[in-house]
């Protein structure tokens, strides 16, 4: 008997949503916070309304790129004591909502 050539396939799986993995806070008055995501993100395709810092009530004015993995985010009013950073927006590759303490 013959012996059948063995060989796999790979690809078209589900590809793995990327998450905020850590943040932290520079500044007072009008703070600034770092998102270190698991993946590349883009600055260009976030709104920044979506991002959001409590107990202060934060909201995002502004998203920049700092590296392939980091965004930096504008906040309208300061940040300082606050527990926890949420993403609510809807981006397909990004878990949503998501909410990390720092």
């Amino acid at each position: 008997m013959g012996r059948w050539a063995q060989r796999s396939r790979g690809g078209g799986g589900i590809s793995t949503p990327i998450e905020m993995i850590d943040v932290s806070i520079q500044g007072s008055g009008q703070d600034a916070i770092f998102v270190d995501y698991s993946g590349g993100v883009n600055a260009n395709v976030f709104d920044p309304a979506d991002f959001s810092s409590s107990p202060s009530g934060a909201v995002g004015v502004a998203v920049s790129q700092n590296s392939i993995r980091q965004l930096r985010v504008d906040l309208d009013m300061t940040a300082l004591g606050d527990t926890d950073f949420t993403y609510s927006g809807t981006l397909p590759s990004i878990v949503h909502p998501q909410t990390i303490a720092y």
